[in-house]
């Protein structure tokens, strides 16, 4: 018998991922800023691992964990910043993980047609390579 895969877990829309962690709608539907504080939803099924297709920037105070990032963990024993561009796999590592602080969430339509959506590829800590 073959063992299932876990496979990630795929949000093309804000809306999608506010759905998922037990949060009102957004107030836009391309741009949401998210207090952990408020997640409400067992987030149990999200330790498969997600894919965003939207921009994600977190701010994570007092965070203990790791989280995998492509093929790296990456440690925030002391808290600090992340950055993930669409399409990427993104996984807690620890379930003791916490997660207080705040993730700005934006849909690439958002910043389409804009200097930033034209230039965005020049900014390595949201490149997709």
């Amino acid at each position: 018998m073959k063992t299932p895969t876990k496979q990630p877990i795929l949000f093309n829309s804000i809306s999608a991922l506010h759905q998922a962690l037990g949060l009102p709608k957004p107030l836009h539907p391309l741009i949401s800023l998210v207090d952990y504080g408020d997640v409400k939803a067992d987030t149990a099924d999200l330790q498969k691992g997600m894919v965003f297709n939207f921009y994600k920037i977190s701010y994570k105070r007092n965070f203990i964990g790791k989280i995998k990032y492509g093929q790296s963990h990456y440690d925030f024993d002391e808290g600090g910043l992340s950055f993930f561009s669409p399409n990427q796999v993104i996984t807690a590592v620890e379930d003791e993980a916490d997660y207080g602080g705040y993730t700005l969430l934006i849909h690439p339509d958002f910043i389409l047609g804009h200097p930033l959506g034209q230039n965005i590829k020049n900014y390595g800590f949201l490149s997709t390579r």
